[in-house]
């Protein structure tokens, strides 16, 4: 995780994003959210590691930030925003150039997300209240990298009543979309209600493996198939008829990146021998094109949300809070045989965590200690 941002959270209106370094210093005047700031990362600890009905959980073992309408900034619009950006790394290509002689499976195995080039990415969480039900549910979700955008909006049931990939409004497609929290992900994970049968009811994909896999791993069955169409994947007919599986490793070819990454990459996919070369004459600026990448990009939807709250939960079980009240000193301690691996948010067993580390721990912490005393 590179940096996070808060919104409307109690007297935060907007932190803009803040770089996570190793040693980050807060300075600021009496109640300009110094704490509130700190105490949302155990706010998002405590969401994830506990079985919730919404998204997050604003009463729990870490912190107390009573219900959303106590958490929410009276007098500024009506959501509370929370934000993450991290770094998505360029995929090595070179397994791609050999794809044609691995599986769908081997490919799927080792990640369906092809980034084209070295690109931040954010995402952004909008979440809102239920007053009859007194709960918080997600509103709005925001996916941004390079120059392409995916705005979702949600009501309070989960319904998808806002999908828009740039320009392209994906539900004039005719699905309906909805999202699924499945008392464990911070983020909605969504997925197409009225999913066609159109895999289950062609015997020639049937009888396929790698595409069961992929009806398994990809909810939007239906906008793929428009995806499909719209990539023109077929054949000329002086080409041998070519295996189902070698379509969809042609398919799984497309990566994520800046419009003109995505424009070289469509144009080296669809230019491949066999197959009707559609980009041609395409520019940055040719609708085919900018319908084609916004295609893309909605069907990598549901794995990048998935990926998110997979960093999301990862960045969460990695942070230990200590509360701003610390435990006195005591006279004396009593040895219990517990292996304690963190402090707790209070300092209470702080004693049990220094006796738990090894010697080779003890030593770096002395010395980190006398290297800050030093220096005053």
């Amino acid at each position: 995780m590179e940096s996070v941002r808060i919104q409307r959270l109690r007297c935060l209106s907007d932190t803009d994003f803040i770089q996570i370094k190793p040693i980050t210093i807060l300075l600021g005047q009496n109640s300009s959210g110094k704490s509130t700031f700190l105490r949302f990362f155990p706010l998002l600890k405590q969401s994830v590691e506990s079985r919730t009905t919404g998204p997050i959980l604003w009463y729990g073992r870490l912190v107390d930030f009573g219900n959303f309408d106590d958490a929410h900034q009276n007098g500024i619009g009506d959501t509370i925003a929370f934000s993450f950006k991290s770094r998505f790394e360029k995929t090595n290509l070179k397994r791609f150039e050999d794809s044609f002689r691995m599986s769908v499976s081997s490919i799927l195995n080792e990640g369906s997300i092809i980034i084209l080039s070295t690109f931040d990415m954010s995402v952004t969480l909008e979440l809102s209240e239920d007053k009859v039900r007194q709960s918080t549910w997600t509103s709005k979700l925001t996916l941004e990298f390079e120059d392409s955008k995916v705005q979702l909006d949600f009501d309070d049931k989960g319904d998808v009543l806002r999908f828009v990939v740039n320009s392209l409004n994906i539900l004039e497609f005719g699905d309906t979309y909805a999202s699924s929290q499945f008392n464990r992900s911070l983020l909605p994970l969504i997925g197409e209600n009225n999913k066609r049968n159109d895999f289950d009811s062609d015997p020639q994909i049937h009888s396929k493996l790698p595409f069961r896999v992929l009806y398994r791993i990809r909810p939007f069955i239906n906008l793929f198939q428009i995806f499909l169409e719209k990539a023109q994947l077929n054949f000329d007919n002086s080409q041998a008829i070519i295996d189902r599986e070698d379509i969809l490793k042609i398919v799984l070819s497309f990566g994520l990146g800046s419009s003109e990454k995505m424009l070289e990459n469509i144009k080296e996919v669809t230019s491949r021998p066999g197959l009707k070369n559609i980009s041609e004459d395409w520019t940055i600026k040719s609708k085919e094109f900018h319908n084609l990448r916004d295609l893309i990009i909605a069907n990598f939807v549901p794995l990048l949300l998935e990926k998110w709250d997979e960093m999301i939960a990862n960045f969460s079980k990695k942070i230990s809070y200590m509360g701003p009240l610390r435990a006195t000193a005591e006279r004396y301690y009593r040895m219990q045989d517990l292996a304690v691996d963190e402090v707790d948010y209070q300092g209470r067993n702080l004693t049990m965590f220094l006796r738990n580390l090894t010697y080779n721990q003890r030593k770096q912490f002395s010395d980190v200690i006398v290297q800050r005393v030093a220096k005053g």
